[in-house]
């Protein structure tokens, strides 16, 4: 509590320095320059004439009577207002996502975006903490504190906590707390900064109570980086105590943290991790290096496992679907070893369980998903991955609510696009097509160039009857990922049970979509 007041400054003034930075362009720096050069003494002009070799009788005889030093002034207020409104209109309306078809246009850009109700327990979401150290990096240690802090306060079943890639979606922002909490449903929101000076580390954090404002705790810790882990469990240890007081002496001992034990390898786990979620190629690989790095400096971490994990296995979705038998089998390993360096690893399980159905091994997966979410209620990868699982093993009903589960911990995941694709074809196998059909398009909208959207989208709407706008959606598979298709045509992938292959594929021929001869066939006339 001593260093409310100095925490609360140094948050107040990293937001003021974001806040100029969003507002302050070149173009309001020269409209203010043109405005106070023109309110100053009018011999300014004559030296600017001077310079450029003129005079006031050299200039036409219509602008003898013209106040330049007010012509100044407008112009440059003109610019300014001008350079503003312009930029709120941009902010206000950003460009639309071009859409496949004309019909998805009407659909909303984002169901989930609506404030979700608060839970029935505390509930909080941890922002990306403010990197201070004048070096862009350094990101990845400020971000990996965040993310330690929320491992640990996820562990916590009482707790409802925001998944990372949400609460991360605020980072470099000037966020209002009020809107953060009504957008992501949470009573409470915890911020921060850290500053790294050589071998000293500060770290500050306040909880603010969402709908208030009101500072519920503040603290800053000063400590050699031989403390860095002694610091997390203090932070977390302290949330915990304010959000719970009459349940943090229990609770308090299983705030535990989940990174690497050693400070060399906690830095390249976490610098891997940074690139991960930055969902680029190059970032991709980038991650690929540097947990590859952290598995050679320490091959019994299992947090630099079930990051390897997660890299293998979604990265390979997304970047080298061609590729599938090599990396399921990598990322299958990694999981496995996971789980059996830390038993209790509620991800570790969750991704072992996803490796799984992959290969056909469902019964296997369920056991995996499930013990996931036995371990870690607040998981929303447990609870996406368990429901996958579910809808692969011919459960879809039961998938459902796992599903909305997992997309109320985390509403602006990045990473929600697996979740949608297998919930699309959850909702196909359980007969609710126009729903089936909203997931497609969402999934659409977050992979515009990947087929499974297109594919889910023409399945429902041949389910509904609406041939031609199927059509659409059969052109575009046809023509933009004639391979892709024809390989899941051609033979179940291993998640998927034969008799709903079976069904799934006989819908997309009554859609026209057919494969002879290993080769993707259009029908223009499937009856």
């Amino acid at each position: 509590m001593l260093h409310e007041y100095d925490t609360g400054m140094a948050t107040r003034r990293h937001r003021l320095w974001h806040a100029t930075r969003e507002y302050l362009t070149h173009w309001s720096v020269a409209g203010a320059i043109l405005a106070i050069t023109g309110a100053a003494p009018e011999h300014w002009f004559a030296e600017a004439l001077d310079k450029m070799h003129l005079s006031y009788e050299e200039l036409p005889p219509w602008l003898e009577h013209v106040d330049y030093r007010l012509v100044a002034v407008i112009v440059g207020l003109s610019v300014i207002v001008g350079d503003n409104l312009w930029r709120r209109h941009g902010r206000a309306a950003p460009s639309a996502v071009k859409l496949p078809s004309p019909a998805l246009e009407t659909q909303p850009a984002a169901v989930l975006r609506a404030a979700p109700p608060l839970p029935d327990k505390p509930s909080i979401a941890v922002l990306a903490f403010d990197n201070l150290s004048g070096d862009p990096e350094q990101e990845y240690f400020s971000d990996g504190i965040s993310e330690d802090i929320i491992t640990g306060l996820s562990s916590i079943p009482w707790l409802f906590v925001i998944a990372r890639n949400s609460s991360f979606t605020y980072k470099g922002k000037a966020v209002d707390i009020k809107q953060v909490g009504c957008e992501l449903g949470v009573r409470y929101v915890l911020e921060g900064s850290v500053r790294r000076a050589g071998n000293r580390l500060r770290i500050t954090g306040q909880l603010i109570e969402a709908s208030t404002g009101v500072h519920v705790w503040a603290d800053r810790y000063d400590r050699t980086l031989d403390d860095i882990f002694a610091i997390q469990d203090e932070i977390t240890s302290a949330v915990v105590s304010a959000i719970e007081p009459v349940l943090a002496a229990s609770e308090r001992e299983r705030a535990g943290r989940m990174a690497p034990d050693r400070l060399g390898t906690w830095e390249l786990y976490h610098r891997g991790m940074w690139h991960f979620f930055q969902l680029k190629l190059e970032d991709y690989h980038a991650a690929a290096k540097f947990l590859a790095e952290a598995e050679r400096l320490d091959p019994g971490s299992p947090a630099v496992q079930t990051g390897l994990a997660l890299c293998t296995l979604t990265g390979g979705w997304l970047f080298a679907p061609a590729e599938r038998a090599n990396w399921l089998k990598t990322g299958r390993e990694y999981a496995r070893i996971a789980t059996t360096l830390n038993p209790r690893d509620s991800m570790a399980h969750s991704l072992y369980g996803l490796a799984l159905v992959n290969w056909g091994e469902h019964e296997a997966a369920l056991k995996e998903t499930a013990l996931s979410v036995e371990l870690n209620p607040n998981n929303s990868w447990a609870q996406g991955m368990h429901a996958g699982v579910l809808a692969y093993s011919g459960r879809p009903g039961e998938a459902l609510p796992h599903f909305e589960l997992a997309f109320r911990l985390s509403p602006v995941d990045p990473l929600r696009w697996l979740w949608s694709h297998m919930m699309a074809t959850a909702l196909f196998f359980n007969r609710d097509y126009e729903a089936s059909l909203a997931a497609g398009k969402d999934l659409v909208r977050a992979l515009p160039n990947a087929m499974f959207g297109y594919r889910a989208c023409m399945a429902a709407l041949v389910k509904l009857d609406r041939m031609d706008e199927a059509k659409h959606y059969a052109d575009v598979i046809y023509t933009r990922f004639p391979k892709e298709l024809a390989g899941f045509l051609a033979a179940p992938w291993g998640e998927w049970r034969p008799q709903d292959h079976a069904a799934y594929s006989a819908t997309l021929a009554a859609g026209g979509l057919v494969l002879r001869d290993g080769m993707l066939i259009r029908v223009s006339d499937p009856g």
